[in-house]
């Protein structure tokens, strides 16, 4: 496996998917955005689990555990939002009993929070 190659599909396809994002933000399309939000942080952070493992990803969701597998430290309120963001990626596979609508006000945090974490792991996987 061509280790350098790998982050930069991770990296790439990172992008694409907070590009979708952005297009479902502005159509107002909530759990859709924040499945592709969830997304494009799990790519980010299999970028640097490639970098630090020197092989593929494992196939798991958790951004916490992906981020561990990374060795990246995570501050409580970054933990608390990846927490927040792993019930989108189920939300937006399975919609289960008692499903509800984030509303635009969450998403819209949510939303400029992915962007801000997606820099701050780029920044993290670059040095």
């Amino acid at each position: 496996m061509n280790v350098e190659r790998q982050i930069n599909h991770w990296i790439a396809s990172s992008n694409e998917d907070m590009e979708i994002a952005e297009v479902l933000f502005k159509e107002k399309r909530e759990i859709h955005c924040l499945f592709f939000c969830h997304l494009a942080l799990e790519k980010m952070i299999k970028a640097s689990v490639t970098k630090v493992l020197q092989k593929t990803p494992p196939h798991i969701h958790s951004l916490i555990s992906l981020s561990g597998k990374a060795n990246i430290d995570l501050d409580e309120s970054t933990k608390d939002f990846f927490t927040a963001m792993n019930n989108y990626q189920l939300e937006g596979r399975y919609h289960g009993e008692g499903y509800k609508r984030p509303g635009m006000q969450k998403t819209t945090l949510y939303f400029n929070l992915t962007k801000e974490k997606i820099e701050w792991l780029k920044k993290k996987l670059l040095n």
